[in-house]
């Protein structure tokens, strides 16, 4: 009996080693230069963008980390904002301990989803979970797809945070060829590989044994300090608005359009601001009447649905409302 538990000892002793000798993400195959001074190490992340058109854009990104001390524990927070614009369409996360053995698994519906937005009103929301350890080095697997309704936001290539190192990571975006990307390095000389491929144009950024990058507190964010890719689409549609991101002409036309009509006031009301600098002395005095009057009778609320965030309200709405955000008190 002694002899038979000690051979199945053995066999389950054997049966771990293998294990810990075929977890790919061990720390133990990575070079000392990503390691050190990382809180986390970014083993492998993949990043597929498709465009199918201008108004339908899917996501998919599978994501595996290792989280090295508590300093790193901001990594086990997953967190994706949403709108009707940018829509989670599922989620999934792995945890695996030192070995490579799995601990725990979490979908979508085991996360917790809640209201968020900046104005008076929501528009949006964010589903988070927030990942529980008892100890480190912990291995994190993430997979999701998010889906967007058109393409004036296309995400940024952001493949290094402060004091993490990464082995490998994998931009690629197809888009139709009659609707290409534009694309600048900030702070890296990375550039993709293209290829084409039918009606599709393929874009492809990779990088590779990327050391730490130290953080420092105070100063400069991290657009003007950590290498990443910026990407916009020549051709764009955003809450069914179509526009031009060609130029900056361009794009000022398509600002100009989503104001076009929205100045007007009825008679009425134009009568009224007439009565109002009647007999004043001077353009001084004129101007000093209608900022009394709206400082008076106007207040500044923050409502941004949809178009929105870049559209104002009119000037009639505003007029009768008595309210509006920044650009729509402009507007009026």
């Amino acid at each position: 009996m002694k002899k038979t538990t000690g051979v199945l000892l053995l066999i389950a002793f054997i049966n771990q080693l293998a294990t810990a000798q075929s977890w790919a993400y061990s720390l133990a195959t990575i070079p000392e230069a990503i390691k050190h001074k990382a809180s986390v190490i970014k083993h492998l992340e993949n990043i597929n963008l498709e465009v199918e058109a201008i108004d339908k854009v899917t996501l998919n990104v599978h994501r595996i980390f290792t989280v090295m001390n508590d300093e790193g524990k901001h990594a086990l927070f997953f967190t994706e904002y949403t709108s009707k614009y940018y829509s989670l369409d599922d989620a999934e996360i792995k945890v695996y301990d030192a070995n490579g053995k799995q601990t725990a698994k979490y979908k979508k519906k085991d996360m917790t989803t809640v209201a968020n937005g900046e104005g008076l009103i929501e528009d949006g929301y964010v589903t988070y979970y927030r990942i529980t350890t008892t100890s480190y080095p912990v291995t994190i697997e993430v997979k999701y797809d998010v889906k967007i309704k058109g393409t004036l936001y296309i995400p940024d290539y952001k493949f290094i945070s402060p004091k993490e190192g990464v082995v490998e990571s994998n931009y690629t975006a197809r888009v139709p060829a009659n609707t290409p990307l534009r694309y600048k390095p900030q702070h890296t000389s990375l550039q993709p590989v293209i290829s084409q491929y039918g009606n599709y144009t393929t874009y492809k950024w990779t990088v590779k044994n990327q050391s730490p990058i130290e953080y420092e507190e105070g100063s400069a964010s991290g657009s003007d300090k950590y290498p990443h890719v910026k990407i916009v689409s020549d051709r764009f549609s955003y809450y069914g608005f179509t526009g031009d991101l060609t130029s900056w002409k361009s794009f000022g036309s398509w600002i100009k359009d989503l104001y076009q009509g929205l100045d007007a006031l009825p008679a009425d009301r134009q009568q009224f601001f007439k009565s109002l600098v009647e007999n004043a002395g001077s353009e001084k005095e004129k101007i000093k009447r209608i900022y009394t009057y709206l400082q008076q009778n106007f207040r500044y609320v923050s409502i941004q649905l949809g178009i929105g965030g870049l559209r104002p309200f009119s000037a009639e709405f505003t007029d009768k409302k008595k309210y509006g955000d920044c650009k729509a008190l402009s507007n009026y």
